[in-house]
């Protein structure tokens, strides 16, 4: 093209120009985990020369910037890549697959490094992409720095978007040369290189739909009730929970035994043996299982006590810890001077006690009749058929053991006193290392539940999340319910339940209203008020003004939120002309006009 007037190459860089805006309209418009804006660039750089490119990587990125999403930093990234196709085409990049292949990778590394440095200073590291944005958050939530996370949603991105450009450009060259030539071999390149193109494409794209899957997170657009002393649960603070047959709640406390009919807490101030709880078990058939923290364990049917257990009957201690359950119907109490199985045989009745098995924090059992303990001081221990048998687990050393867990699909989680999570698949009747992976923020970690769809919830001292049978972790969002978390419930409602021994009680329930600071992947903020203007939210917090565009479910930014970028907003309203008038504290009163396509009038 270079032999070409000026006019020539004038109409291309047009056509070129509106080949990147529609790419970038079509992928914002069906949410694309890809850009598609620089295909017009390389064609150009390859046709006319690193100028050309620059000019289009320029212009392109220059036009949507203002246009569009306000981004227009991103020009001089669009700039940089042209120039650098237009360099490897005249070094005869585009003559082999596997160098063009390289100059994608190339590409979206470079392209990563630089965006995620503008949007760090710019724009607090959200990437504009709700595919990308959706990668950094699940990346954070799994214990990754944010930094590092910005990256990898970035390069998650520009992956995918610079290897379908660079392939798109070799796959139109070899088709122009074969017409051209009506060559054999033209055929078999474009051949070769088709398959290669939507091999790796499809696979990139099944990546990205089965991550962005496993990001989801509907748990954050549940509604949050706190339950403390001022909504009658006098203690203000709950060691465990559970649900009995009857639908009721039952919480236990230091300050005794309470249950929950859906209207109000009831305390059982009646049971004798009943002053302080540290945990609470559920049989088969709906007895509760009350253990005491000084007067042993009391079984209450319907809410009332039918036998009680304690030193006097042959208890090691009256501190009981924990309690469950094996196939068999023995009953494993871990109290703090032992651990002692009791069966109900015409009575309550001690079958075998274990002097040496003291403060027992976890007990779990499964459907084989395997048991296992672990101690305060992280020591496993592993029962089957009511006898202490050697541990077959002997790859712990490296971690320090809070709690264990037998799931539904036959495996068996150990929980770390750090944010660790080992896994052990059961297979004929033995356990076998399946993986260790983390827990987000997590640190350590109590105790776990498992719902009828198979997630498994973690509860730890600093908050909640659950992970998928894929071992994909989510952190859930409990506000500042974030302190001792020590057990949980999923009611007959689908009502999630958290009992923490700082904080009381916290109830999640599902709604018809979602978070949008969430799903347009912000971080929470205290609002103070939100109007729709312009056809977007407008959101006034504590630390500035936010614009959500709900149609893509995406935070903006404009004028408007970077002249109040950490500012106190108090109040928005919209006049009967259209003037959006904001008050703050300490900065006065704004009015905005629109004035233009992203152009504000700012009047304080």
């Amino acid at each position: 093209m270079k032999d070409k007037k000026w006019y020539v190459i004038s109409s291309a860089t047009i056509v070129c120009i509106l080949l990147n805006l529609l790419g970038r309209v079509v992928a914002e418009k069906y949410s694309f985990p890809l850009w598609l804006d620089s295909l017009g660039t390389f064609i150009m750089a390859y046709a006319a020369g690193p100028v050309c490119g620059a000019i289009v990587g320029l212009v392109n990125n220059l036009i949507y910037g203002i246009f569009v999403d306000m981004q227009t930093i991103y020009c001089f990234v669009g700039a940089i890549i042209g120039a650098i196709v237009g360099i490897a085409a005249k070094k005869k990049v585009f003559e082999n697959l596997f160098k063009v292949v390289t100059l994608g990778m190339c590409l979206a590394i470079l392209c990563t490094i630089i965006s995620v440095l503008l949007s760090a200073a710019v724009y607090g590291g959200s990437i504009g992409n709700i595919w990308g944005d959706q990668m950094v958050r699940m990346c954070i939530d799994s214990g990754i720095p944010t930094f590092i996370s910005w990256i990898i949603g970035q390069f998650y991105i520009e992956f995918l978007d610079k290897f379908v450009a660079v392939t798109s450009v070799y796959l139109i060259i070899q088709i122009v040369r074969s017409i051209r030539k009506k060559s054999h071999n033209g055929i078999k390149k474009i051949s070769s290189s088709l398959l290669a193109f939507v091999i790796s494409t499809a696979v990139a794209m099944i990546f990205c739909s089965t991550t962005a899957l496993a990001a989801g997170d509907d748990y954050n657009e549940y509604t949050q009730l706190t339950y403390g002393n001022a909504q009658g649960l006098l203690a203000g603070e709950a060691n465990d929970i559970v649900q009995t047959k009857d639908g009721r709640i039952w919480i236990g406390t230091y300050a005794g035994l309470y249950s929950y009919d859906g209207t109000r807490f009831k305390p059982h101030n009646d049971i004798d043996t009943i002053r302080n709880v540290n945990a609470m078990y559920v049989d088969e058939e709906g007895r509760l299982w009350v253990a005491t923290n000084d007067n042993g364990f009391t079984i209450l049917i319907n809410g009332k006590s039918m036998n009680t257990m304690d030193e006097e009957n042959g208890l090691p201690s009256n501190t009981v810890k924990n309690i469950t359950c094996d196939n068999q119907g023995n009953y494993y109490i871990g109290t703090a001077e032992g651990l002692a199985i009791v069966e109900l045989n015409g009575g309550v009745k001690i079958k075998k006690t274990y002097a040496g098995i003291k403060n027992i924090s976890s007990l779990t059992s499964d459907e084989n009749g395997n048991v296992v303990a672990i101690t305060d001081n992280g020591k496993m221990y592993w029962f089957c058929d009511c006898e202490n048998i050697a541990n077959p687990i002997n790859d712990t050393s490296d971690y320090e053991i809070n709690c264990a867990y037998f799931s539904q699909n036959g495996f068996l989680y150990l929980g770390g006193a750090d944010n660790h999570v080992l896994s052990y698949k059961m297979t004929n009747n033995k356990p076998y290392r399946e993986k260790a992976f983390l827990c987000g923020m997590l640190e350590n970690i109590n105790s776990f539940y498992e719902n009828e769809e198979g997630e498994m919830f973690v509860c730890s001292d600093n908050g909640v999340g659950y992970f998928t049978e894929k071992r994909n972790y989510k952190s859930i969002y409990t506000n500042q319910f974030e302190s001792s978390v020590e057990s949980m419930i999923v009611d007959y409602q689908g009502d999630l339940w958290f009992a923490s021994s700082r904080l009381g009680l916290l109830k999640l329930s599902k709604t018809a209203f979602a978070d949008v600071f969430s799903e347009a992947g912000q971080t929470q903020h205290v609002t103070n008020a939100t109007v729709i203007w312009e056809d977007k939210l407008y959101c006034g917090t504590d630390d500035g003004l936010f614009v959500i565009n709900d149609k893509k479910k995406l935070a903006e930014s404009n004028l408007v939120t970077h002249e109040l970028e950490n500012v106190r907003i108090r109040g928005l309203v919209v006049d009967s002309k259209n003037n959006l008038w904001i008050t703050t504290t300490g900065s006065g009163v704004f009015c905005v006009s629109s004035i233009g396509q992203k152009k504000y009038n700012i009047k304080q």
